[in-house]
C-alpha cells in the first residue's frame, strides 16, 4: 500500500492509496509536496499526522481509501498487517500506523 500525497489539478495537496491491495508494504509518497503541505493535509482530513521522515496514518483513514477497490480477504490481511506492524513497535499511542515518507 502506498498512501500517496500529491499535487491537485487546482494545486492543492490531495490524499489518495496507490496499491490499496498490497498489505505486504506499506509507506506514504509525497509528490511535488513540501513537509508544510503534507502535515497540514494530514491534521486537516484526520487522516494522520507528519514526524520527522515519517507519517502516522489513521487506520479507518486506508479503509477509506481502500474501499470499493480491493479483494474479499483484504479486511483480514489488512489486520495482520496492522498486528504485525504494533510487534514491531510501529504503531502509535493513538492507533496510526508509521509509515515511511518518500519524497519525489
Amino acid at each position: 500500500m502506498i498512501i500517496v500525497i500529491s499535487v491537485g489539478p487546482a494545486g492543492e495537496a490531495t490524499l489518495s492509496i496507490d496499491q490499496p491491495d498490497d498489505c505486504g508494504a506499506f509507506h506514504l509518497e509525497a509528490r511535488g509536496v513540501d513537509r508544510h503541505a503534507v502535515g497540514a493535509l494530514l491534521a486537516r482530513v484526520g487522516a494522520g499526522s507528519l514526524a520527522g521522515d515519517n507519517a502516522f496514518i489513521e487506520p479507518a483513514t486506508v479503509e477509506r481509501l481502500a474501499a470499493g477497490s480491493v479483494g474479499a480477504d483484504w479486511e483480514a490481511r489488512f489486520a495482520g498487517m496492522l498486528a504485525y506492524a504494533e510487534e514491531k513497535g510501529w504503531i502509535d499511542a493513538s492507533g496510526a500506523v508509521q509509515a515511511h515518507v518518500e519524497w519525489t
